[in-house]
This record gives structure tokens, C-alpha cells and sequence, in this order.
């Protein structure tokens, strides 16, 4: 069979994986899941050369395949690949190591060429697609590859629910890549998966009622993190790997346990939101697998809507949003409150250690936690600090900030940097839920970092 194309064929999904810098498509009907790499994979005597090893998942023995090392490839740069794309063609089993996870993308029969004629049964890489965006992806046929690769688990994961080996979806169809996030499953539109990553790098936020955690940077966009519990989902968990969701230019970075799979459910197999009694202004309805699970399919884009960052994810935005003012960007000063955030140098008078005298005051009275003495006198004092870097006042510093006539000490756990001035990007905009942000993105490519700025005058203490 051919797992590429075929004549006539109408649009197809595809799994778009990476590996070693290759951008490879797999048809999503032959994908169950994807799983973490294991950290170790057991020896598979006298096997070819590509397989890697074995694991099991979910009682059943997977053999993992590195193209990398059949194609004499380098591999990417970390060495090993992060992930284990599961792939089944009539029951056989074996995974694929891949690096990265980018999502789906649907080829129209037109969009898809194949580049080598010969009846190879080695061939698995015969055809390659383009994308609305005329980017080249080479597809992969799983069915070639097993054959050739002479191993694998028994046993098919699939069902038939899985995404149809039909190549045209139906009209009252909806494709949903499927995550765990503690014990619920989720359905996301699969077209809005934009990556499913193993390690990011978050910069923490300080925000009342914690939906957000931070930002991370997303292929040069500002991406906002959530934490599902304090979401409309409520769900604990998340702790393994990240989807990156993007559509209409919004994007926004959701923790997940595991990915399942990706799924097709046709209208009639779902029931709506408003008749399963959900929230209709996030949750399309539920689905119910054979097994009884049951699966919530959200509504990708409402989603977005509610906690995404509008028009702050590419460029062109950023400097529109970028804070418009002759005034050159002051030298910021960076400290460490359990999380690190910025604070301007023109407000601050002086940064010592904590005075010894430092007392806590009993009670919170107009924002002021405590006092100390300094230059002679009794000095208020803010504690910034997280309450998990609550537990010591060793190393502690004292940041004397002014506004206007009045001063105040700012007790952090550390300073840790120094921004000369006119370094960075500089943006106020609102979160979601209206609270106003003021911050600062330095450094370029994936070493950037952006940080919450301190605007000394909204302390309630120095704007009385």
C-alpha cells in the first residue's frame, strides 16, 4: 500500500515530526501516540543497525527505530531524540524516535509528488508534500519502514476511531489530537497543535490568581503559559511535556501528563456541550470511546480567546505593542524574588544586605510587611518575595526605592543582573482578565528572557 498518496486521493492528515533538522510527514492514521523517550531502552540482539532498542508501554514491547542511524545521519544537536512516536500498520507496532512533535498538517492529492518510481521495498521515503506556505515535507511510508525494519510489537492500539485510513475526512468530522492532563482526556483541535515540546524554558510571572505561570518564547513569539488547575479545565496535573496551541495568530503554551493520539470524531459520536451540561463558551461536547472513557473536545480558538496574548506573538506586532515613547529605555537592575523580575535603576536610591534589626510586622497594614533601619532611621518595608522564598532571610537584600518625598525598602531573596540602558524591548499591554503588564525581553533567538517590570509608583505605599 501506499502510504503516501494515491490517485485521486482527496486532502490527507500528516503528523509533522522533526528530525535531525528534517521536517518529515507521517500519515496520521498509522500514529497512536506520543510518548517520552525512555531513559533507557533495552539491547535487541542481532537487529538492524537503525533499531535502537526496546521498552514497554502499556504491556506491550515497542521497538524503537532511529532513522538517523539508517540514513548515516548526524544527529540533532542534545544527541538524543526527545520523543517516541508510536506507529501501527495492520497491528504491527515499533516507534519512532523523533525530536520534535510540529503538529498536523492536510495535503490535498495535488500536493503531493512522488519523487522515486522504482518499486524499492526499501523506499519508505518516496513522496513529498507542499504546504499552503510552499514549505517541502518528505512522508514517510510507515508500511515500507516496518517491513523493513523486521521487528516489532504485535498487537494494534488503533481503533475505529482512530483517524480514518479513508483519505478524505468527512465534512461533519473534526480531527482532535488527544492529552492527558492528570486523570481527564482532552481533545484539541489537531490543526491548532503547533508543537508538542519536552523542555521549556519558562520565565515565571508574578499574576493575582495563577492561571498564568509565565511566558515562554515560541519561534520568536511571546507565548503565555498556563497552569490547567487554575484554568475553566481545573484539572491537576501537566508535569511531563507542553502543547504549544496557535491559530489566528495567538498562541499559548498548555502543560500536558501524555499525548494519546490523534483521533477523528464524526458529529453523531459527540454529544454537545450545552446537552452533556458543560461550558458551552469553552467545551464543544464529549465524545465516549468503546472502552467508556470519556473524551472533552474544548473549543480550541475560545480558548485562545480567553487567556492567549492578542497581537504579541510575531514581530510586526511586538512593535506596535512596543511602548511608544522618546524617552530612552532606562538601565534596569534584575532581582530574585523566587522568580526574577526587573526594577528601574532611576528609582533606586541604594541595595545593602538586610539590616540585622528587621522586623516583621504582625499584621499587613497599607502594603508595609515589616521595618529596618537605614542612614538612622526606621525605613518601611515591602516584602517582594514568593512564599515559597519566604523560608530564610539569609543573603536577603534590601532595595531602597523613591517616589516623590518617599522611600521604601524592597526585600528580595537576591540581585542577580544589571540591563545597561536601551537594552531590550520594552511592552505594556493587558493580560487576559484585564490586569495591566509592564515588561522587558532581552537577548536574542532562543536566549531570550523576559522579565516583569516593578512600576515603583503603583506601590501602594509610595502612590498615597
Amino acid at each position: 500500500m501506499d502510504a503516501a498518496a494515491s490517485p485521486g486521493a482527496g486532502t490527507r492528515g500528516f503528523a509533522q515530526v522533526e528530525l535531525a533538522g528534517m521536517a518529515i510527514g507521517i500519515p496520521a492514521e498509522y500514529v497512536v501516540r506520543v510518548v517520552p523517550r525512555p531513559a533507557a531502552l533495552t539491547v535487541l540482539p542481532r537487529s538492524h543497525d537503525a533499531i535502537e532498542g526496546v521498552f514497554r508501554d502499556r504491556d506491550q514491547l515497542i521497538t524503537v527505530v532511529d532513522l538517523c542511524k539508517w540514513m548515516a545521519k548526524p544527529p540533532a544537536q542534545g544527541g538524543v531524540s526527545a520523543h517516541v512516536m508510536l506507529l501501527c500498520v495492520d497491528g504491527r507496532t515499533i516507534g519512532l524516535a523523533v525530536d520534535a512533535v510540529h503538529g498536523l498538517v492536510r495535503l490535498a492529492a495535488e500536493q503531493i509528488d512522488r519523487i522515486h518510481h522504482h518499486a524499492q521495498d526499501d523506499g519508505f521515503f518516496h513522496s513529498v508534500g507542499t504546504g499552503a506556505d510552499d514549505a517541502l515535507i518528505t512522508l514517510l511510508d510507515p508500511a515500507i519502514l516496518i517491513a523493513q525494519v523486521g521487528a516489532w510489537g504485535a498487537g494494534a492500539h488503533l481503533d475505529q476511531t482512530s483517524v480514518a485510513g479513508a483519505t478524505e475526512l468527512a465534512p461533519d468530522s473534526a480531527i482532535q489530537a488527544l492529552v492527558r492532563i492528570g486523570s481527564t482526556v482532552f481533545g484539541f483541535p489537531a490543526t491548532m497543535v503547533g508543537e508538542i515540546v519536552r523542555h521549556l524554558q519558562l520565565q515565571p510571572l508574578a499574576l493575582g490568581g495563577g492561571e498564568i505561570t509565565g511566558t515562554t518564547e515560541w519561534r520568536a513569539r511571546l507565548t503565555l503559559v498556563v497552569n490547567p488547575a487554575r484554568t475553566v479545565l481545573a484539572v491537576d496535573g501537566g508535569n511531563t511535556l507542553t502543547v504549544v496551541l496557535a491559530h489566528d495568530g495567538l498562541t499559548l503554551a498548555f502543560p500536558v501528563d501524555e499525548v494519546l493520539a490523534v483521533r477523528t470524531f464524526k458529529a453523531a459520536q459527540v454529544q454537545d456541550a450545552a446537552t452533556a451540561g458543560l461550558d458551552s463558551d469553552i467545551y464543544l461536547g464529549y465524545a465516549t470511546e468503546e472502552s467508556g472513557r470519556r473524551i472533552l473536545l474544548v473549543d480550541g480558538p475560545a480558548l485562545l480567546a480567553r487567556y492567549a496574548l492578542p497581537a504579541l506573538d510575531d514581530a510586526g506586532a511586538r512593535a506596535k505593542a512596543a511602548e511608544q515613547t522618546r524617552t530612552p529605555l532606562p538601565a534596569h537592575v534584575v532581582y530574585d524574588v523566587g522568580q526574577l523580575c526587573a526594577a528601574p535603576m532611576h528609582a533606586l536610591r541604594e541595595i545593602v544586605p538586610l539590616p540585622g534589626d528587621y522586623q516583621a510586622s504582625a499584621e499587613r497594614a497599607g502594603g508595609i510587611d515589616g521595618q529596618c533601619s537605614w542612614r538612622g532611621r526606621m525605613l518601611p518595608v515591602i516584602d517582594l518575595r514568593t512564599p515559597d522564598a519566604r523560608a530564610s532571610l539569609d543573603s536577603a537584600r534590601l532595595m531602597v526605592v523613591h517616589h516623590g518625598e518617599r522611600e521604601v525598602g524592597l526585600l528580595v531573596r537576591d540581585v542577580v543582573a544589571l540591563l545597561p540602558a536601551n537594552t531590550g524591548e520594552r511592552l505594556r499591554f493587558s493580560m487576559p482578565g484585564g490586569q495591566a503588564m509592564h515588561m522587558i525581553t532581552v537577548g536574542a533567538a532562543t536566549e531570550r528572557k523576559s522579565y516583569q517590570v516593578l512600576d515603583v509608583e503603583t506601590l501602594p505605599y509610595l502612590a498615597a
